[in-house]
């Protein structure tokens, strides 16, 4: 019966993720889905020279072939793999005996709704497949500890993810630390151990031989490492004030920036590891390290200045551990007493609904990402510019605008970053910026005849007497 229940649950909280990211798939592309989809329309992976791993990039060709360029369509590979990964809680739950139902239960709804996982599962993305991949990792790992026998097809896997994925890397060298850490014996260790050398290679011969960003990435999207530094504080300086301020970003992002949750989730998996090390528990020691220790080797690949520490779409694949994690600490503290149990479930409870209720609001891309749906006001746009009319338009907004309206290179008024003024001497321009944009326009004089606007982007006609 309780099992039957918890089925019931654990679907129910996959269906509805589902439905969140199913309402969202069909909004117009922003700036960086058009990156992808000029190489996925071209249909070849060349090396150093596309951004996104090879797996991502091989599913979205297959998706743009079956079934075109269209906004469902090439979300679809985002879509099902965020599916997949809410499923993976449950094959956890059928083939381990590391969960039992509340974990399960909890997993699952973290990876449901998380927003930032339903954001870029509604987007031609890689994060949610980066999360997939390492989920997968974690739930083989888990299965092998428990049947050494099962091993082989770990390694086989982790072969095959760290070849085609970016991020499996760092869960790959935590599983290494929990298997030095954890393992029962000295030959198992030693064993063990050998594998991820091998594992190591593999990633070495992929990221030399093909991930590795060239030049090409840098004159086709700019200096990526002078965006990590001049845009964002995304590499370690040694302080704890940046690692404070930048895990609190992705964190709390994550949750849903649902009051006190990351605060709850931090004391239950700190007194979760604490039990484990009493106990001197090898099992949950390596699992424990497996799951957090990804995060740790971020912050400090971010010193090295290899890896953005805080980004939160870079750090989505880290969830699936985290989760894990905070779903067994939730296990740990309602196995104790009642008077820790029972408030322990209460609290638990409250924060979950309200994590649920902020994920199915978006709340990644209200507070974060401020991405519109803009189908009204290019729809106007292409119904009213006349031929010949220019459009201003920042520089990351052109090629999306271009998707929807054929206008002509020619009359786009192309603008740079930060540049906040501009000559259009034509007597009917249009100009389209954020709405928090303010742009000055010479010679002065214009009249604003039309104007619309969708959330954070504003289109206005304008004409001189």
């Amino acid at each position: 019966m309780i099992r039957n229940v918890t089925t019931a649950v654990v679907l129910a909280l996959v269906i509805g993720g589902a439905f969140v990211r199913f309402a969202d798939r069909e909004k117009t592309y922003f700036g960086d889905e058009m990156w992808v989809l000029e190489f996925v329309e071209n249909g070849r992976y060349m090396p150093h020279a596309v951004p996104q791993p090879p797996l991502f990039f091989f599913s979205a060709v297959a998706a743009s072939r079956i079934c075109g360029m269209g906004e469902a369509c090439l979300r679809a590979p985002a879509e099902i793999t965020a599916v997949l990964l809410t499923l993976i809680p449950l094959l956890v739950w059928w083939t381990t005996r590391a969960l039992r139902p509340a974990g399960v239960i909890v997993w699952t709804a973290i990876l449901a709704f998380s927003s930032p996982v339903s954001f870029y599962a509604a987007r031609v993305k890689q994060y949610p497949l980066e999360a997939l991949g390492c989920a997968v990792l974690l739930w083989l790992f888990l299965r092998a500890w428990e049947d050494e026998r099962r091993w082989k097809v770990f390694a086989i896997a982790a072969g095959v993810l760290v070849a085609t994925l970016h991020a499996p890397i760092f869960v790959l060298a935590a599983m290494g630390m929990a298997v030095l850490v954890g393992a029962r014996t000295t030959r198992q260790r030693v064993r063990l151990a050998a594998m991820h050398p091998g594992l190591a290679a593999v990633f070495a011969v992929a990221y030399f031989g093909y991930l590795r960003p060239g030049p090409e990435v840098e004159r086709y999207f700019g200096d990526l490492a002078d965006y990590f530094t001049t845009e964002l504080p995304a590499f370690w300086d040694g302080s704890a004030s940046f690692v404070t301020s930048q895990t609190r970003l992705w964190l709390g992002q994550f949750l849903n920036i649902t009051p006190g949750f990351a605060v709850a989730l931090g004391v239950a998996i700190l007194a979760w590891v604490v039990s484990v090390a009493r106990r001197r528990d090898r099992e949950n020691g390596a699992i424990a390290i497996a799951s957090l220790a990804p995060a740790v080797l971020v912050l400090l690949t971010s010193a090295a200045r290899l890896y953005p520490y805080g980004e939160v779409r870079l750090m989505i694949f880290l969830l699936p551990g985290i989760s894990l994690a905070f779903a067994l600490a939730v296990q740990w503290l309602l196995d104790q007493r009642r008077i820790i149990a029972v408030p322990s479930a209460v609290v638990l409870v409250a924060f979950l609904a309200v994590f649920i209720l902020h994920g199915a609001r978006d709340s990644y891309n209200a507070s974060y990402m401020h991405i519109d749906d803009l189908r009204r006001l290019y729809a106007h746009l292409g119904a009213h510019r006349q031929s010949g009319a220019p459009v201003v338009v920042y520089a990351f907004d052109i090629r999306p605008l271009q998707h929807y309206v054929p206008i002509p290179p020619r009359d786009i008024v192309r603008l740079n970053p930060g540049v906040h003024e501009v000559t259009i001497p034509a007597p009917e321009f249009w100009t389209f910026f954020r709405t928090t944009d303010r742009v000055r326009l010479h010679p002065e004089g214009a009249v604003v005849a039309e104007e619309l606007s969708d959330g954070q982007m504003r289109l206005v006609k304008y004409q001189r007497r």
